[in-house]
């Protein structure tokens, strides 16, 4: 039998799949397949994962969703190299308490100094520096003194695997462009029991998360959840550190972070020249090797980067650190340009 398509809401990428026709059928399944797959990377159940168009909104909704459905909640404790979508989110009558960061990692003394069942957020790792955070004992130390722990794993997915029953954490968020995937999809974990009131109404995810969904950055951040080979690209990303590590050993115009403890894909070099690194970010950019100042999500801002700051409490370094992300089609031939080419504009720049 022909099939007449009369639904113009039909996409490449299939039908609405809030529709009650086959198409829209055959939609939802492939949406739920998704569910059930990452579930099964992450180990958790698929009825606690949901689909929401960004990092940043999943964030939102793990904040703002948590406190609207507990009103008796007093406090928000968040580190002080938080992601904008969890430092400047508006909490209404519910203090904020920034956690400060010694040497990167969040002070523990300040966070069990919060309220009993207060809400806190703490990255698994910063977008700038890519320290990495405790996992396990963050948690630990949240349930020991009646806190409920949100964890944006958006730059630490994107290099390590997670077991989400280990990582013990109530609520985590995973972005997917981080991980290849196209831009529009990102994994918010709810852990049963965990109530949160919608930031959009609609019926889709369960009533979470208004809005139709995304089948196809969905299917393309599914894939590159299962396919990925993490030792492949971790070891890969670490040789990449090592050689710039031996290119610049015995030059005094660029220092770089270490590489143990620190995420793989991150690059931070810190450029001693009389130029700041928003100029450095110009002149790399005019001859073909993009870098960031800062977070890619705020390089346009000219003010000193607020997690360099924290971090270092150092307003030169903060003003002349510069981020490189490494991925798997990095080579070793455009690290080596790269280097050259850095070493080139600071030399001229002394």
């Amino acid at each position: 039998m022909e099939v007449i398509n009369l639904d113009k809401s039909s996409t490449a990428y299939g039908y609405n799949p809030n529709s009650a026709h086959n198409g829209g059928v055959e939609t939802r399944r492939r949406i739920e397949e998704c569910r059930v797959k990452i579930a099964e990377c992450l180990n958790c159940k698929p009825s606690e994962i949901y689909f929401c168009p960004s990092a940043s909104y999943a964030n939102s909704q793990a904040v703002l969703g948590y406190l609207r459905a507990h009103p008796l909640v007093k406090q928000f404790g968040y580190s002080s190299v938080e992601h904008d979508s969890i430092r400047l989110i508006n909490t209404g009558d519910v203090e904020k308490v920034e956690l400060h960061v010694v040497k990167g990692w969040v002070s523990a003394k300040e966070m069990i100094s919060l309220e009993r069942g207060s809400l806190i957020s703490v990255t698994a790792s910063d977008s700038e520096l890519g320290i990495i955070q405790p996992r396990k004992i963050l948690s630990k130390i949240a349930h020991n003194h009646g806190y409920v722990i949100h964890r944006d794993l958006t730059q630490y997915f994107a290099n390590f695997n997670i077991d989400l029953d280990v990582l013990k954490a109530d609520m985590v968020t995973i972005g997917g462009h981080k991980l290849g995937a196209k831009v529009g999809c990102a994994i918010l974990y709810v852990r049963d029991g965990i109530k949160l009131e919608p930031l959009v109404y609609g019926h889709q995810e369960n009533g979470l998360i208004g809005g139709t969904e995304n089948v196809e950055a969905i299917e393309s951040l599914c894939n590159a959840i299962v396919s990925r080979d993490e030792a492949a690209s971790v070891e890969h990303k670490i040789a990449l550190k090592t050689r710039v590590q031996e290119l610049i050993i015995d030059n005094p115009l660029i220092d770089m972070t270490d590489i143990n403890g620190y995420l793989p894909s991150i690059l931070s070099l810190t450029c001693h020249s009389n130029l700041t690194s928003d100029r450095i970010v110009d002149l790399l950019s005019n001859v073909g090797i993009y870098v960031s100042a800062g977070s890619a999500c705020n390089s346009y801002s000219l003010e000193p980067s607020r997690t360099l700051l924290s971090v270092y409490g150092d307003e030169y370094k903060a003003t002349h650190t510069i981020r490189v992300t490494l991925s798997d089609e990095t080579t070793f031939d455009e690290i080596e340009y790269f280097v050259n080419t850095l070493n080139t504009i600071l030399t001229l720049n002394r």
